[in-house]
């Protein structure tokens, strides 16, 4: 980030595409397509060059931290779906669980473990369960307002975000057999990304109260970025614009490999930009 070097991945022109989920190894990818009225998932390895598509009806596919499996949900037909573990190109299919479940959003906590999120859109709750590989399913953190999810890389502590009796937006910390603590600072848990080490949060904070059913929620947000320290809940501003800078609405953010630059895309104008620490 700091040379403004990069490298060309690939310099194939892609129709239809909608996104990508990368392995950890940073060889593997699948990607999403729409087809028509359709949405295909393909799995690429750009080591060997070598693709397949996965099945028909497959969604949310992510690579488990160590890439030997994927997850994917299976929609089904009359409602009905199913969450398979397979091997990356999508071979040697295990059902964990079927469900009823519509359009659930998979995460891998650890490699035992994956995150199911559902969201119901017609009372605004969030829901968050843990899957064992082995189909174990229990609830991860009880239904929040609006709520957002983020596990810490080692899988022992939450980072969750929403609106609480008052319709405040707020960042909480949550580990395991504890119920969620207020870091006392608002903000959305998908404009966050974790340090290594699990010690702290990078997060884009909203510069005006973002209240719930009175900020449109499709409202791109003035931000500063803070560091939040997980053990004292202590935070420190990383880059706040003044009046006159340019704006910034922290998106995909994640910290450079040697964790010495904060790297986002700006919702403002689509631009991915670095911070330095």
């Amino acid at each position: 980030p700091r040379t403004g070097e990069s490298t060309l991945m690939s310099a194939t022109i892609l129709p239809h595409f909608l996104s990508t989920a990368w392995s950890n190894n940073r060889k593997e990818v699948i990607s999403v397509f729409r087809d028509g009225s359709a949405i295909k998932l393909r799995y690429f390895n750009y080591a060997t060059k070598q693709g397949s598509p996965l099945e028909a009806g497959a969604r949310s596919a992510v690579f488990s931290p160590d890439g030997s499996l994927i997850a994917y949900f299976r929609n089904l037909d009359e409602g009905r779906g199913e969450i398979i573990l397979a091997q990356p190109n999508g071979s040697g299919q295990k059902r964990i669980l079927a469900t009823r479940i519509a359009s659930p959003r998979l995460t891998w906590i650890d490699q035992e473990r994956l995150s199911v999120f559902i969201s119901d859109d017609g009372t605004g709750l969030g829901y968050l369960l843990k899957l064992s590989v082995d189909g174990d399913l229990e609830a991860a953190t009880e239904p929040q307002l609006g709520m957002e999810a983020l596990w810490s890389p080692d899988g022992s502590h939450l980072l969750l975000s929403f609106f609480d009796g008052d319709g405040n937006l707020g960042l909480y910390i949550q580990r395991a057999g504890e119920d969620p603590e207020p870091l006392g600072i608002p903000g959305y848990a998908s404009h966050c990304t974790w340090a290594l080490d699990g010690t702290a949060v990078f997060c884009g904070v909203p510069q005006s109260p973002v209240l719930f059913g009175k900020t449109d929620p499709t409202m791109v947000v003035s931000e500063s970025i803070y560091r939040i320290t997980i053990a004292d809940k202590t935070s420190k501003t990383i880059f706040a614009p003044q009046k006159g800078d340019m704006r910034i609405s922290v998106e995909n953010i994640f910290l450079s490999s040697l964790e010495d630059v904060v790297v986002f895309i700006n919702g403002f104008d689509g631009k991915l930009y670095g911070v330095a620490l």
